[in-house]
């Protein structure tokens, strides 16, 4: 379903829960499982009604922030939930899915990483120390750097568990938007991010795995 921002910046605010055409809802209607998964309150951005509109037939918020009490999910006391606990809560969920022969889309929101940018020091102190030409960047891009280390590394051994769970996946992965900087796009541009390239801050990452096997994009997604 396109964005095509002609009822407001955000259509996920526009959703009653009426059924539209959309991907879940077609994979749905070829016997798909069609299951989202978000670590967020299901009244951000209209989550909960904009699932049920665009046809996924499960949803699994937080059982702190919902009220069905089938949800897998849980906070784990934080804020932000760390991607890496968010991964490890959709993996055991998986375990008990993946044995059926109905086929799965499998859709997982993550918040980790959003501003404030906090970092628990007990699980996830400082250990890069980022640098441009000599000098230390601010303090709000080395908590960034340092968030995007330990997701990374959270991400990785998802991508690992899900391809040996399941060595015929389609996987895509991707991100958001851009962390908001101190300094917005100008911290950005300061720092050459994907070499100030024309609305360099609308790429954020994109992969795909098919198969086990990372394949290239021919054309980069603008967002």
């Amino acid at each position: 379903a396109p964005a095509l921002q002609e009822l407001g910046a955000i259509e996920f605010n526009r959703f009653t829960g009426r059924k539209v055409s959309c991907l879940p809802r077609i994979l749905n209607q070829l016997n798909y499982q069609t299951i989202a998964s978000n670590a967020v309150k299901p009244s951000y951005f209209n989550s909960l009604l904009a699932y049920q509109g665009i046809g996924f037939t499960e949803t699994h918020f937080p059982r702190e922030y919902y009220s069905n009490q089938n949800s897998y999910l849980r906070t784990e006391g934080a804020e932000q939930l760390f991607d890496g606990d968010l991964f490890q809560q959709n993996i055991q969920f998986l375990k008990n899915r993946l044995p059926v022969k109905q086929p799965l889309l499998n859709y997982v929101v993550g918040i980790y990483g959003h501003a404030p940018h906090e970092l628990d020091p007990t699980r996830h102190p400082l250990s890069i120390i980022a640098s441009v030409e000599g000098q230390d960047v601010d303090e709000a891009l080395q908590r960034v750097v340092n968030q995007f280390h330990y997701r990374s590394k959270a991400l990785f051994n998802y991508l690992q568990q899900l391809i040996r769970m399941d060595p015929d996946s389609l996987i895509i992965v991707i991100g958001d938007h851009l962390p908001k900087l101190t300094d917005g796009k100008a911290n950005y541009t300061k720092y050459h991010y994907l070499e100030n390239k024309p609305d360099a801050e609308y790429f954020p990452g994109l992969y795909v795995f098919r198969d086990g096997q990372p394949i290239s994009i021919a054309q980069e997604m603008h967002h």
